[in-house]
């Protein structure tokens, strides 16, 4: 059998286009994620194979992408676990016209649900380019947050609510047995979670890889607020446990197309108003009741 060896996408790419040149002077691209995707698919196969694993954890595909939005400054979402969002293979199967619209639409319904053999889903688990400048154990445990919802899906197990963003008792015991610090915030429960000492002695050799594999960092769309609340309104966590610090959010994304108030949480005023705003506005600051001077209060909260 001939020896394995391993190369990245832009070394690859560099021998392929241009075997002439030496390696030591082709071109390398400096940022790169090759490396990085890997690093954490490996981690991930051993959360669901390793000692300890979840063997049902399903596997999923990962990217990295924008996770700050200039609508809502200092917030960010590290991550997200996205369900069926992807599918096996470069394209999707042609359908054939000739059919009549009732087999085509049948065959179309098979081919998205995996039951054809041509085409299968595949979950998403996004990670945020900003969240690379935190390294690898910041990284790390946003990658864990989303196994805890990718798993929740597999064993029936509803860990959200109120548009996927309330994360329940469920959701707890599950980031707790993969190890994570699991702590609860108002308005979307125990969404706040972190590494820790003990992933450290479980995980050394990933969390070298990960840290070996991160080539740079996104800058953020927005600036963080001049101050931010220190308990998060969606479910992350501040960068330094401080009232100036970004808000970093993970949580579970809500499937199909969004609705008008997807995003947005549901504010009450003692008086019985209700309103719907985003979790950006209602990190500004208090928002006031013209009619009886009291203060809207997101729903659930303490």
């Amino acid at each position: 059998m001939p020896e394995l060896t391993t190369t990245t996408t832009t070394e690859a790419a560099g021998a392929a286009l241009a075997p002439e040149i030496p390696e030591a002077e082709r071109p390398r691209i400096e940022v790169s994620h090759a490396a990085l995707i890997a690093a954490i698919e490996a981690f991930w196969l051993e959360l669901r194979d390793g000692a300890g694993g979840a063997p049902d954890l399903p596997l999923v595909t990962f990217t990295i992408a924008a996770g700050s939005d200039p609508r809502h400054p200092g917030i960010l979402r590290a991550g997200h676990f996205h369900a069926e969002r992807w599918h096996v293979g470069r394209k999707r199967p042609p359908i054939d016209t000739s059919t009549s619209a009732g087999a085509m639409a049948a065959r179309f319904v098979a081919i998205v649900k995996g039951t054809t053999g041509e085409a299968r889903p595949v979950h998403e688990v996004f990670i945020a380019g900003e969240r690379l400048a935190d390294g690898a154990r910041g990284v790390l445990a946003t990658v864990i947050h989303e196994a805890c919802h990718a798993l929740a899906l597999a064993r029936g197990i509803k860990d959200v609510s109120r548009d996927r963003r309330y994360h329940n008792g469920r959701f707890r015991d599950l980031a707790r047995a993969f190890g994570l610090t699991c702590d609860k915030v108002a308005v979307i429960g125990w969404s706040a979670t972190a590494w820790n000492e003990g992933l450290d002695q479980r995980f050394p050799a990933h969390v070298e890889a990960v840290e070996r594999a991160i080539t740079g960092w996104r800058e953020w769309d927005a600036p963080a607020p001049v101050e931010a609340p220190t308990s998060p309104p969606e479910g992350g966590i501040g960068l330094d446990g401080e009232g100036t610090a970004p808000v970093i959010l993970v949580g579970r994304m809500p499937a199909g197309r969004p609705g008008r108030t997807a995003g947005r949480l549901l504010v009450t005023c003692s008086c019985g108003r209700n309103l719907r705003v985003s979790a950006g506005v209602l990190a500004l600051g208090p928002i006031t009741c013209g009619r009886c001077g009291g203060e809207f209060v997101a729903r659930g909260a303490p």
